[in-house]
């Protein structure tokens, strides 16, 4: 736990000869949202093994996830964006993305659009927002 870890998995595990217990691969997974306290994690990250569209959403604070659908989602707040992905799942439709801009104060609305427009899978988009009082 001190490194943040929200999995760790050994798998898989054989007994040698002498039976003693040899793990043969592990992953480690660490909570993204803790990368800060984890300097020397976040130092062993490679974009390259990223999306690119989610580095770019990271680095400018925004949340996005791709998936395999065909319908974009820009939405502020990920329970709006999962309320919103159930309805374009029972209306038969498949999420191409979750692109979530909530929390923000301030925010231009540039980045999110350029993100929407380049999930070129999608047939069609959503833009669904809230405003708070």
């Amino acid at each position: 736990m001190s490194k943040d870890s929200d999995l760790i998995e050994i798998n898989p595990l054989i007994l040698d000869e002498k039976n003693h217990l040899i793990a043969l691969d592990s992953k480690m997974s660490i909570d993204s949202n803790a990368l800060f306290r984890q300097e020397d994690l976040s130092l062993m990250k490679d974009p390259n093994q990223e999306d690119k569209l989610e580095v770019k959403a990271s680095e400018n604070d925004l949340s996005y996830v791709s998936l395999d659908g065909e319908i974009a989602c820009m939405v502020n707040g990920a329970g709006l964006a999962m309320a919103t992905m159930d309805v374009i799942k029972l209306h038969g439709g498949e999420p191409a993305n979750f692109l979530g801009w909530g929390g923000l104060h301030q925010i231009e609305l540039n980045l999110p659009l350029i993100l929407l427009w380049k999930t070129r899978k999608s047939k069609g988009s959503w833009s669904i927002s809230s405003v708070g009082l």
